[in-house]
């Protein structure tokens, strides 16, 4: 449900403009499917994060397989919460990925 987010960032290079497009697309989700308007929030947000903190700022290929490797994170257990359709799994996943913005940024 929410993997094409992060096949945006693969098809874009994972990059700037990659998040970018992510973050527009993941707010857009976030409109259009109300029940699961927080989560795809929290993808959003997490990719405008990794836009605000690199965009003036040169990184590294190391930074950037690290950032993608938790948005990438966040989304499988976005993923594996909803298609387990429980909502005790849907709040912790949650809580996991909100957690995960707050302590590292992404």
């Amino acid at each position: 449900m929410f993997s094409f987010l992060t096949e945006i960032l693969i098809k874009n290079g994972k990059g700037i403009h990659a998040y970018r497009a992510c973050a527009e697309r993941g707010y857009e989700a976030a409109g259009e499917k109300p029940d699961a308007a927080a989560a795809f929030f929290l993808l959003a947000r997490s990719a405008e994060m990794f836009v605000d903190m690199n965009e003036r700022m040169p990184i590294t290929s190391k930074d950037i397989d690290a950032a993608f490797a938790q948005f990438q994170s966040n989304v499988e257990a976005l993923d594996s919460a909803w298609t387990n359709g429980s909502e005790r799994e849907t709040t912790k996943a949650l809580n996991f990925v909100a957690h995960s913005l707050m302590t590292r940024g992404t």
